[in-house]
Parts: C-alpha cells; sequence; structure tokens
C-alpha cells in the first residue's frame, strides 16, 4: 500500500486573511489526459526541495512569481485525476466557499489543489500538494491549513478526505521502524563524527550539474560513507540550499540511505529531529554530524516520498563513471537481477512500494537486461528515467547537449542518436508504461 500523505504541510509564518465568505463556483477547464502529449506537470518534489522535471533544477520563487507557479501545480493536480474523481472534484470545487473580497488567485489555487490531493489517489497528485506548502515557506507566506481555514474550505475538504496534517505525528513510531531496520540487517549507524565505519568527507561539488536534481546548485556538495561490510552500508550526502529572499543561509538537505550487506532492503533518514513539543525541525551540518541516528525522526515525517524515484534493484542510483559512482563502487555498479525492498514503518497503513521490474525479455528488454527498472510512475519517469536517457545512459555514449534519447508521440528518434538504435524498442517500451498508451513504433506514423 502507497503512503497517504494527503494533509501534509511545511509550515511557514501565518498570514491572517480577511476573508469575507461568499460563494463562488469554479468550473473545471477541460484537459488533456494525463500522461499524454500536452501533459501540464512542470515540477517535483523531492529532496526537500522542488525542482523542475525536465531540467532537474530546483524551483526558486518570489512573491512575484510564486502566482503563476502555483497555477501551473494547480492544472497539474487536475490534469492527473481519473475521470471518476474528476466528475467528483468538478462538483465539490463548485460548493466551496471563497473570500472574493480580498482573495488572490493563488489561494484559491492552493485551496483546488487540496481539494484534488484529498480526493485522488494519484501519487502525482499528492505530490503537487507538497509543492505548493514548498513554494509558500519559499516566500514567507501562510501555510496551508491556515488559507483552507480562513477559505472556509476546512469542512468540505475534510468531507473529502483531507486532514490537517499533525506535526510528528509519527513520532510514536520511530522505535518500530528502527527494529524493522535492524531485523532487516540494514544498520542503524552511531554519529558520524564518531569515525567507526565513517569515511572522511568527500568534496562532490564538482559534479553538482551533472545530477539529476539541483543541477544548478553549484556550492556544496558533501558525502560520507557508512561501510560495514557484511553488516551493511550506508550513503549520506549534503547539499547546501539556496539563500533565502533576504540572503539568509538556509540549513543543508542531508539524507541518508542504509541498506543491508545485499542490498535487499533500505532504511532512510534525514537531518530531522522532534521538538519538545513534537514538531519537526532541519538540524545543521555540526548538529547532524553529532547526532545518533536513532535519534532522527521517522520518515513518514519527513514531507518527502524517497520512494517516487529510489526505485529499481538498486536504493542508490548513481551512474558509475560520475565521483559518486567511484566512491560507491562496488556496492553501486551491478544489478541485483531483483528488487529491493523499503523496510516497513512500524506504523499501521503505511508503507513504500518498489515496483515488481519491467519485462527485460524480447527486443524491447535490452536496457532492462542490466537494470531492473520498476514498472514505472509518473514521477520515476520525469524524472530518473528521461534524464538517464538523455545525460548518462548507455555510459559508453557521449552524450552531446541536445541529444534526446526518449522517443516522441510517435515513436521516433532523432538523427542524432542512431548509433543506439539498438536501445530503442526498450525507450519505447519504457515510454508506453509511463504514458500508459500502446507502444508505438516509428514506422507506424
Amino acid at each position: 500500500m502507497m503512503m497517504d500523505t494527503r494533509g501534509r504541510f511545511t509550515a511557514g509564518a501565518v498570514l491572517v486573511l480577511a476573508f469575507v465568505t461568499l460563494q463562488v463556483v469554479w468550473y473545471l477547464r477541460p484537459v488533456p489526459a494525463a500522461g499524454k502529449e500536452g501533459e501540464t506537470c512542470a515540477y517535483g518534489a523531492a529532496y526537500g526541495m522542488v525542482y523542475d522535471l525536465v531540467t532537474g533544477d530546483e524551483v526558486k520563487v518570489t512573491p512575484d512569481t510564486v502566482g503563476p507557479t502555483m497555477t501551473q501545480v494547480r492544472n497539474c493536480a487536475e490534469d492527473r485525476l481519473a475521470d471518476a474523481e474528476r466528475s467528483r472534484y468538478a462538483q465539490q470545487s463548485q460548493l466551496l466557499p471563497i473570500a472574493s473580497a480580498g482573495a488572490h488567485a493563488m489561494e484559491r489555487d492552493i485551496v483546488l489543489v487540496e481539494l484534488a490531493a484529498a480526493i485522488s489517489v494519484d501519487v502525482t497528485v499528492d505530490e503537487q500538494s507538497r509543492i505548493t506548502r514548498r513554494l509558500l515557506a519559499q516566500i514567507g507566506g501562510s501555510n496551508v491549513n491556515e488559507i483552507v481555514e480562513h477559505s472556509g474550505a476546512r469542512d468540505l475538504l475534510a468531507a473529502n478526505g483531507w486532514v490537517r496534517q499533525t506535526p510528528g505525528k509519527y513520532a510514536q513510531y520511530v522505535k518500530q521502524y528502527l527494529d524493522n531496520c535492524r531485523t532487516a540487517q540494514v544498520p542503524v549507524p552511531d554519529a558520524i563524527s564518531s569515525g567507526g565505519h565513517w569515511s572522511s568527507p568527500f568534496d562532490l561539488a564538482a559534479d553538482a550539474g551533472k545530477y539529476f536534481f539541483g543541477k544548478d546548485i553549484k556550492k556544496k556538495l558533501t558525502l560520507w560513507k557508512y561501510d560495514a561490510g557484511s553488516q551493511g552500508m550506508c550513503v549520506t550526502l549534503l547539499r547546501e540550499a539556496y539563500p533565502d529572499e533576504h540572503g539568509n543561509q538556509p540549513v543543508p538537505l542531508i539524507g541518508t540511505i542504509c541498506t543491508d550487506a545485499g542490498r535487499k532492503y533500505a532504511c532512510f533518514f534525514d537531518n530531522i529531529v522532534y521538538g519538545k513539543d513534537g514538531s519537526t525541525r532541519r538540524i545543521d551540518e555540526a548538529t547532524m554530524l553529532s547526532t545518533n541516528f536513532d535519534q532522527l525522526a521517522h520518515p513518514a515525517d519527513y514531507d518527502d516520498d524517497c520512494n517516487l524515484c529510489h526505485l529499481g534493484d538498486n536504493p542508490l542510483i548513481v551512474h558509475p563513471g560520475m565521483r559518486l559512482g567511484e566512491i560507491l563502487n562496488p556496492h553501486a555498479d551491478k544489478t541485483n537481477s531483483d528488487q529491493f525492498a523499503f523496510v516497513e514503518f512500524g506504523a499501521p497503513l503505511l508503507s513504500w512500494i518498489n515496483p515488481a521490474p519491467v519485462d527485460s525479455t524480447g527486443e524491447g528488454g535490452a536496457c532492462m537486461r542490466c537494470h531492473d527498472i520498476p514498472r514505472t510512475r509518473t514521477s520515476y519517469c520525469s524524472t530518473v528515467l528521461g534524464n538517464a536517457a538523455n545525460d548518462t545512459m548507455p555510459p559508453s555514449w557521449p552524450h552531446g547537449e541536445n541529444d534526446e534519447f526518449w522517443p516522441d508521440k510517435d515513436g521516433c528518434f532523432s538523427d542524432s542518436v542512431s548509433g543506439l538504435k539498438k536501445y530503442f524498442a526498450s525507450m519505447r517500451r519504457l515510454k508506453s508504461i509511463c504514458d500508459g498508451v500502446p507502444e508505438k513504433s516509428c514506422s507506424d506514423k
């Protein structure tokens, strides 16, 4: 069962909205079917940030630019609704009370995103809710809960499944999660500064522009490796965030993936802890380096679904030719011919899943004979697969800046990648799974 993250929020400063509640009818515009040409989903949420699905660059907004960006997020949420969900969304959106006096289009977009996420079971729709919260946090505006409350939409949203997030909701399950990690022989390390199996830091800043996420981050990128041999391994990556609009340097994002020696199971950690009041907060580098991992918050309280991208046979997504791949080898340079499993959270009804691999038989199985690629979902398609095809795979191919190794809507490829013809059938198979449409050969035009 996929973890239900509806109702999650990132707290920002409270902006009191002087609303006079009036009934306004919102009509759902005609949209293209999800996953086909005309797809409007432009952004993803991962690694504590919002990123552009095409370029991998971090998306930064200001009070002047956040409105149009939020509209794109709402468009994506609407586009991804299934037919039955769209019908309910259209009906329910007309019942939402919203203030006409002083209300901004951005706030209406946010409430609509929350409605769509409450109604839908699609992970991409749910992801748009997390994106709105992060965009709001960037500009120091009101948080989503406050907007919902002051818009008068809380009761209707709640009737559709919306849940006001309680900070630290899963703190009670930390011990069970850690016990599950240890039972699966996945390490729960002592502090990085304790030494032992921990390496010295590796500076990856020179490769910052080559990775799928945050490609335009040119500052600090640091890696630590925990290698306990038969007792498992961990990889911790620090990404320095952009300064905010006031020039303040935010706390860096420090994420960790731990696996058993056979890479059959994986546990996830972030530099987030609980406060005395149960709320969560991100700790700085110095504090993180001296904190044992059993003191960190539960993954369900991170506001990140790591299982949208870290899938397949290996939770560590690296290119063997990059510095990160060199450091992690031999851990990440071969396939298991299997799918790893996310260790269970310990919380009832909560889990992350790793889909079964794509069929590797026949002409379309060339890529899958080296990689156990999971039967994909949208975020994985648009970030990992698309970027890998165009930037890094196969590793022997000298990718040009404008090479497009992903088939167009007719299954055709540009002449610049003609040397990769033996992989065309695989790319068409992957695209058909990503888009939910039959495979198209270029000759079918």
